[in-house]
């Protein structure tokens, strides 16, 4: 099982300037803020754009209540996304607006809001580049990104054909520890590996009532050191390793005991998550300050 996510944002269009002096009675600059994910495997694709806003008083009660400031109208934006190959254009996807009325609550307005869709297949030969203009204004902006390739998984091993490693705790009539290895992917910045054991309950009493469940276990995040794009590109063999101990440990807090019930393991999944040094960035900005 495996999912890539590449994340392609120009919400950094609000930090190319930056100016010593602030005055605070003149009028604002229009900035815009866009949120979006583009996902190869999907067919369907949004983006959220909003504005930044400068009010007298309560901020938070301004971005709670007035719409107008932060959203602009359904007709004020053009987006469109090019797919590019070899610096010609081979394909384009025009954005719609969509609304959407389960926006969980919080900071800014809910729970209706507008997103804009596009339906489409993306090309992960092509450079994706994403364009916004406001029509009224005139105000542009743009962003491009790679897409990335399918993770190139050394092990577990899995070619059709051959039979599937087997993945045991067990070296030399010794617990040992299982590694997991693949190679890096262009544009590709960072990797998240997680696993989930699925496994079923039999009662005893009665073989017929069964149970399927599911846990998962997070092996960790990892960051290239030589991250590169698609030219010139040679990749990167990257691992982690899962002791048995920690294993098992694993297994003890997440399964409890029950007398009732005899468990077997089904199979287990590997995910691997990638995603771009803007993503990585995007993540790591939003994490909740300390201290």
């Amino acid at each position: 099982m495996k999912r890539f996510f590449l994340f392609l944002a120009i919400g950094f269009f609000l930090f190319q300037s930056c100016e010593t002096e602030v005055d605070l009675t003149t009028d604002s600059e229009e900035m815009m803020v866009v949120y979006g994910l583009l996902n190869q495997n999907d067919t369907v694709h949004h983006l959220k754009i909003t504005k930044t806003f400068l009010v007298e008083g309560d901020v938070t009660a301004a971005a709670s209540d007035s719409v107008s400031l932060i959203q602009y109208g359904p007709d004020d934006l053009e987006v469109k996304l090019h797919g590019y190959r070899n610096g010609a254009i081979v394909s384009t996807f025009v954005y719609d607006t969509l609304t959407i009325f389960n926006k969980e609550p919080g900071d800014f307005y809910y729970p209706k809001q507008m997103i804009y869709k596009t339906e489409g297949t993306l090309d992960p030969t092509c450079t994706y580049k994403l364009e916004i203009k406001n029509k009224k204004s005139g105000i542009e902006a743009s962003s491009e990104t790679g897409l990335l390739d399918n993770l190139s998984i050394i092990k577990p091993r899995y070619a059709p054909g051959y039979p599937l490693d087997k993945i045991s705790f067990l070296y030399n009539n010794a617990l040992s520890k299982y590694n997991v290895e693949w190679n890096t992917v262009p544009n590709g910045y960072f990797y998240t590996v997680s696993m989930t054991l699925n496994y079923k309950e039999t009662k005893i009493v009665d073989e017929t009532d069964v149970t399927y469940k599911s846990i998962s276990m997070s092996l960790g995040t990892f960051v290239a050191n030589n991250p590169q794009s698609a030219n010139n590109f040679t990749a990167e063999k990257m691992s982690t390793s899962i002791p048995a101990e920690a294993f098992f440990q694993f297994l003890k807090n997440n399964i409890n005991e029950d007398l009732s019930v005899k468990r077997k393991c089904i199979d287990v999944d590997f995910l691997f998550s990638v995603g771009t040094p803007e993503l990585f960035t995007y993540m790591q900005v939003s994490q909740p300050s300390s201290g």
